[in-house]
C-alpha cells in the first residue's frame, strides 16, 4: 500500500518523461505480501495499523530516522530539536563514548555485531546488541518524560533491532527512512570521518588504516572512501513485509524543503522562521566536541 505525495513548496518545470522517472519526494508505505490490499484495515497487521493511525492522528510518541552514514539523521533530528521541540537521542552516542566504563562493553559489542555479522547481510548474537539497542531505547523514553516528541537517530541496518526498538519503545512509534542519491550519501559520510578525525585530534592516514579502510586504497580520500561505501549500500535490509508501516523521504535535494516535507508528513506544523543551517549543525559539532573532551578527560585520570 503506497501512497505518496510531491509536496515541494517551488514547483520545477520539467518534461512529461521527467515526471514519470521522478523518484517521490516523500511517501508512506504499508508493504503488503500480495495485490489484494484495497481494504486496508482488514489486511494490516494490528501493530502496522496502530502505527498507521498513530500517524493519520498526528505525529507519534517517539520517530525513529534510519538510513545510511551520510544521509543526514543526525542534522535532521537535530533541526527537530531546535525548531519543533522534540527531545534528539543520538543513536550513535554511547558508541561514540565508548571509552566510558558504562559504554564500554556495549559499543565494542555492537561494533562487533556490525563488522562481523550486519555489515556482511545476516544477523548477529542478541548478546552483541540487544544492550546497546536497550540503552538507547531507554534513554528514548526517560526523554519522552520532559518532551512530547522524542527523534531517535540511528542507521539500525536489520530487522532483527528494528523489531526490537518497536516493541521496546510500543505503538506508539513511527519510523521514517531516509534515502538519497549514492555520491551524496558517500560525500556526507566521508565528510563525517574527515570531521571526526579533526575533532579527536587524529592523522586521518592513521585512522584510515585503523578502520580498515586502506583495503579499498592506499590514499585516504572521498574515491576510495566510495569502494568502502557502497558494501554498506547492499547490507541494509530493506523493509519486510509484515513490519508494518514506515514513512520514506528523499533527501537529495540537500535544502530547507526536505526538512519542510519530514515535518509535514510526520504531522508537525512547519517552522515558519528561516532555517538557519550554522545554528542546526552547531548543535552536533558541540556534541563530538563534548565527546572528544570527555575521551581526553577519561585518558587524563587513566594516566
Amino acid at each position: 500500500y503506497l501512497i505518496s505525495w510531491d509536496i515541494r513548496r517551488k514547483e520545477r518545470q520539467t518534461s512529461v518523461a521527467e515526471k514519470k522517472q521522478r523518484k517521490p519526494a516523500m511517501s508512506l508505505v504499508y508493504p503488503s505480501a500480495g495485490a489484494g490490499c484495497a481494504a486496508l484495515a482488514v489486511i494490516a497487521s494490528a501493530k502496522g495499523l496502530r502505527s498507521l493511525i498513530s500517524w493519520q492522528s498526528g505525529c507519534s510518541k517517539f520517530v525513529v530516522l534510519t538510513a545510511l552514514s551520510g544521509v543526514g539523521k543526525t542534522f535532521t533530528g537535530d533541526y527537530l530539536a531546535a525548531y519543533c521541540g522534540f527531545a534528539h537521542i543520538d543513536g550513535d552516542g554511547p558508541l561514540l563514548r565508548r571509552h566510558m566504563p558504562e559504554y564500554k562493553e556495549m559499543g565494542f559489542n555492537v561494533e562487533k555485531a556490525y563488522r562481523e555479522h550486519w555489515l556482511k547481510g545476516e544477523n548477529a548474537p542478541k548478546e552483541l546488541w540487544e544492550p546497546y539497542y536497550e540503552e538507547i531505547c531507554n534513554q528514548a523514553i526517560e526523554a519522552s518524560k520532559t518532551h512530547r516528541h522524542v527523534v531517535l537517530t540511528q542507521s539500525i541496518y536489520r530487522r532483527e533491532a528494528r523489531d526490537f526498538v518497536r516493541k521496546k519503545l510500543g505503538p506508539n512509534v513511527t519510523f521514517m527512512k531516509m534515502e538519497c542519491d549514492e555520491d551524496l550519501i558517500t560525500q556526507g559520510a566521508w565528510n563525517r570521518v574527515l570531521q571526526y578525525a579533526k575533532a579527536h585530534d587524529l592523522d586521518i592516514e592513521k585512522l584510515w588504516k585503523d578502520m580498515g579502510y586502506d583495503k579499498y586504497g592506499a590514499v585516504p580520500n572521498h574515491e576510495n572512501y566510495k569502494k568502502y561505501h557502497r558494501t554498506l549500500l547492499t547490507s541494509f535490509e530493506p523493509f519486510h513485509v509484515d513490519e508494518g508501516a514506515y514513512l520514506t523521504v528523499d533527501t537529495s535535494a540537500r535544502d530547507s524543503s526536505v526538512l519542510q516535507r519530514v515535518c509535514s508528513v510526520l504531522g508537525l506544523p512547519v517552522p515558519k522562521s528561516e532555517l538557519d543551517v550554522a545554528k542546526v549543525a552547531a548543535i552536533n559539532k558541540a556534541r563530538i566536541e563534548d565527546v572528544a573532551n570527555s575521551k581526553k578527560s577519561v585518558q587524563t585520570s587513566e594516566s
